[in-house]
């Protein structure tokens, strides 16, 4: 029997927006922070209202935070 392949919308979204975070090197940092923002909105994940008021430091530490969730048993860092 085969075991049924678990479709894990987080772990994929973290994987590519870590992905991205390697060749965004030269790319400025508010840019940066919103495209990762829409790739875990495609996923479904919401983001409060005051988002955007959030210093790049504070939505950095937050989409970290998700990342790393995501990523929690794949020996990936955030």
């Amino acid at each position: 029997m085969k075991k049924k392949k678990n479709n894990d919308m987080l772990k994929t979204t973290s994987m590519v927006s870590m992905m991205f975070g390697l060749m965004a090197t030269d790319m400025n940092k508010d840019k940066e922070l919103d495209q990762k923002k829409r790739f875990f909105e495609i996923a479904g994940l919401t983001f409060p209202e005051d988002w955007d008021s959030l210093s790049n430091e504070e939505k950095e530490k937050r989409i970290k935070g998700v990342e790393q969730l995501g990523l929690k048993d794949q020996g990936a860092k955030a």
